[in-house]
């Protein structure tokens, strides 16, 4: 119950806080106000894990209005060409595609490089020389 109460008091403070920097104080009425608000919208942090209501149940809270950012299309496309440069990281590790298999994207050599591997040629001069 203390947590609950600080953070309404925290949130209190920061609308206070607002309120003062633009030159208006606000009255006890606005931030009750304000505060109702938030809580109705889930934007109170509640629980000893600090979620918001809206993040655990988002059913019950109106949905956010969605931002104005790219469309569908355009970001359907930049995720194709991102999975063509091998940009889409996947698995566990984190890594990208081309950072996984570099020869099969763009900018890596034709061919990959001859490695120097002593152990097989040691292994194999070994298998002649017992035939």
């Amino acid at each position: 119950m203390n947590t609950h109460r600080l953070l309404v008091l925290a949130l209190a403070a920061a609308f206070a806080a607002a309120a003062s920097a633009q030159d208006a104080p606000a009255t006890r009425a606005q931030v009750k106000a304000d505060t109702a608000q938030a809580k109705k919208s889930g934007e109170l942090p509640a629980g000893d894990l600090d979620r918001k209501p809206d993040q655990v149940t988002p059913g019950k809270y109106p949905a956010a209005a969605p931002s104005a950012g790219l469309s569908r299309q355009q970001v359907k496309s930049e995720t194709r060409s991102a999975a063509r440069a091998g940009e889409l990281q996947n698995g566990d590790l984190g890594k990208t595609d081309a950072q996984k298999d570099p020869p099969r994207y763009a900018g890596a050599p034709e061919k990959a490089p001859k490695l120097h591997l002593p152990h097989r040629k040691a292994k194999a001069a070994a298998s002649a020389a017992s035939n």
